[in-house]
């Protein structure tokens, strides 16, 4: 595959991305609530993203990491 090949992928797929309906919701969302609030919406269904290496995780209802 040749560089302007990729390139031209690329290009296709930044478009894709921009242009779908979850960026247009998520421009729409930064423009009523604000860039902070709305980036804690998107993730807060992910927890903490913290790994306990040294023992058992406890976590609490909504997933974050507890002391135990």
């Amino acid at each position: 595959m040749g560089a302007r090949t990729l390139q031209r992928m690329a290009a296709e797929n930044d478009v894709r991305g921009h242009n779908a309906r979850a960026a247009f919701g998520f421009r729409e969302s930064v423009a009523k609530i604000g860039l902070r609030e709305t980036l804690r919406n998107r993730d807060s269904k992910f927890g903490d993203g913290r790994v306990r290496v040294n023992g058992p995780e406890f976590r609490d209802e909504e997933g974050r990491l507890t002391d135990g």
